[in-house]
């Protein structure tokens, strides 16, 4: 496994730690990625890159999730080549949003360059709120949410793919490419078909997962002239000791609580957890989310804050949780309220800058991504997840959302604490000159929120203990 560049000083302490503890990657590559937003609201379309760098041949299980409760809207296997990136997008339709692809890279299913996938409402409808459906059932609510790429492990270059195969063994490199370089797929795919290879077992050959895959997203909105790269979060280590999961592209797995339960902090900590999913929130665990604002100020300016929780879908829908009240760190479980939410109550803050305090309220967030909107910004698009702080004194300056210590923690299986809630987003900032000269003079920029980790030092502790950091989420 490929092993990222760290500060000098964790350097020769991560080559020596287990192979299998999961750590957030500073540097972008992983074995999971998470993309904060994808959003077909407001004239955007969002473009996806998924890049392996390694060397390897790679199944990957690509989910796209609404952004209610982070329900599946689209699964699919992509299979990636040495070196290979594939791109796609989601964009609009009548009734909600499909994915879009010209890339040769295979998936199953097939992505049609002239029809694309459709993004299913099929997972929320319903009013079974323990089993996570219920909310708004029409299919508009596609249009926004997140993204979560797994992989599912590695394909030996000689791999047989289908029982008929005779004589030598099929390569893998010639399957692996849908009409561009060298086939059209249709080996790979018929590995899942009667007498095929992943019919009968769909584990079978794969090997365990080696990392090295990274992501970005762009919102490109073509009518207002902006486009906005946001990176992915990657996950190293997310995998157990030689393991990998590799599965059908309509199953529900793996999911972000296959992974492995020991964990490595930026500060060189080790700490184990009861539950996989609990190790990928704790990397994410943060008391608070920083970054900059500005709306008006004489260059109709506008600004859209993302705040995803990847995770929060296994503490809130008891199908998931395996509680009927919401498991911490989040305090409210999904439920009918106000047409489908899972709330909680955070205190928002606006400096202006120079320091001044001009504006604090306490605001719900209630869903797996939200989008908090300053005024009537509409950069984003809201969807059905859409929040607005209404105060025509924020004109610039930096916003603060808490997730109180004393409010939200997580409990490793030692008993050691971690504070806040599992987030990452950013903020995005347009600026709209106007005609200048005969040129457009719109410009826009988007920006990772500033975030901390804190640890007790051991046991329950009280919030107070040494292991605190700080540093920049996507």
């Amino acid at each position: 496994m490929r092993k990222p560049a760290f500060p000098a000083l964790l350097t020769a302490w991560l080559l020596s730690a287990p192979a299998h503890a999961m750590y957030l990657n500073a540097n972008g590559e992983g074995q999971v990625l998470l993309f904060p937003l994808y959003s077909t609201e407001a004239g955007n379309d969002t473009h996806l890159h998924i890049t392996n760098g390694s060397t390897d041949y790679k199944a990957v299980k690509v989910r796209v999730l609404e952004g209610m409760n982070s329900r599946t809207v689209l699964s699919f296997n992509l299979y990636l080549q040495p070196n290979d990136a594939w791109t796609g997008a989601l964009v609009r339709t009548a009734g909600g949003a499909k994915l879009v692809s010209s890339d040769s890279s295979c998936t199953v299913p097939r992505i049609e360059r002239t029809n694309g996938l459709e993004l299913s409402a099929s997972a929320y409808q319903g009013n079974d709120y323990a089993a996570g459906q219920g909310g708004p059932q029409d299919e508009a609510r596609t249009r926004l949410g997140h993204i979560e790429v797994i992989e599912m492990g590695v394909l030996p270059a000689d791999m047989v793919l289908t029982g008929l195969v005779t004589g030598s063994a099929a390569q893998v490199a010639s399957a692996l490419d849908d009409g561009g370089r060298s086939g059209d797929c249709s080996e790979l795919r018929s590995a899942f078909a009667a007498g095929g290879l992943w019919e009968r077992d769909p584990g079978a050959g794969v090997l365990p997962a080696s990392g090295g895959l990274y992501g970005t997203s762009t919102l490109i909105n073509v009518e207002k002239g902006n486009e906005d790269g946001i990176g992915a979060l990657a996950l190293e280590g997310f995998w157990p000791a030689n393991a990998s999961q590799h599965t059908r592209p309509e199953v529900d797995a793996p999911r972000l609580d296959a992974g492995a339960t020991e964990v490595i902090f930026a500060d060189g900590s080790k700490t184990t957890f009861s539950r996989g999913i609990d190790a990928v929130s704790a990397l994410l665990m943060t008391p608070w989310l920083k970054n900059d604002y500005a709306y008006g100020v004489g260059l109709n300016a506008e600004t859209d804050w993302v705040v995803t929780y990847p995770t929060k879908a296994f503490y809130v829908t008891p199908a998931l949780s395996g509680s009927g009240s919401a498991r911490a760190p989040f305090s409210h479980a999904w439920t009918s309220s106000r047409g489908g939410t899972a709330c909680d109550r955070l205190p928002i803050s606006a400096y202006d800058r120079v320091g001044h305090l001009i504006g604090s309220s306490d605001n719900d967030l209630c869903w797996a991504t939200n989008v908090i909107s300053l005024n009537d910004s509409d950069i984003v698009g809201h969807g059905s997840v859409g929040l607005i702080l209404s105060d025509a004194r924020y004109q610039a300056g930096w916003l603060r959302i808490d997730q109180p210590s004393k409010d939200f923690r997580l409990q490793s299986a030692s008993g050691r604490s971690v504070y806040g809630l599992p987030a990452t987003g950013f903020a995005v900032t347009r600026i709209q000159n106007g005609d200048v000269g005969g040129l457009l003079s719109n410009y826009s920029a988007a920006w990772p929120h500033k975030v901390s980790r804190k640890l007790s030092s051991s046991g329950g502790g009280s919030g107070s203990g040494s292991g605190s950091g700080s540093g920049t989420g996507n």
